[in-house]
């Protein structure tokens, strides 16, 4: 269930059915997230996958997720809810680092991207200073930052 997998590896997993349910219904509740934690995972919808995963970690305290190819190979409806879930969390002050290979979602999705060409940095840039063409040509060593000030 959605329950069992927040808490596998944690020693409150020994704790009884009810109280865990409460313990995760909180936890929705103050990120603005829903699940359902009977449900069982083989059952869920992607963007449920997801939330269960974010659960996870949220469940553990952490303040800073990464989220890798969070909406890789998945459809627009699903990738909207991962979205907003997002957005949630940030708005709740959790900070989200996001590794995506599709610049779209970057930009729309971020306030800063680390420019990375050939195992480099190329540096920090504000998501909203530079267009999709500028950056692909940043990362692709067609134009130097200094070039685009």
């Amino acid at each position: 269930s959605a329950m069992e997998n927040i808490v596998l590896g944690t020693k409150e997993k020994r704790l009884r059915d009810k109280e865990l349910k409460e313990k995760i219904s909180g936890l929705c509740q103050s990120f603005g997230l829903e699940i359902q934690p009977e449900k069982r995972i083989f059952e869920m919808s992607v963007s449920e996958k997801q939330t269960v995963e974010i659960l996870k970690v949220l469940y553990r305290g952490t303040r800073i997720l990464i989220l890798d190819e969070p909406t890789r190979g998945i459809d627009i409806g699903a990738k909207n809810e991962i979205y907003k879930i997002m957005n949630k969390l940030v708005k709740e002050g959790i900070s989200i680092i996001m590794i995506s290979s599709e610049m779209p979602e970057l930009l729309s999705m971020s306030n800063r991207l680390l420019l990375l060409a050939n195992g480099r940095s190329l540096g920090v840039v504000d998501s909203d200073r530079y267009t999709e063409d500028e950056i692909m040509k940043l990362v692709t060593g067609a134009v130097q930052m200094e070039d685009l000030k």
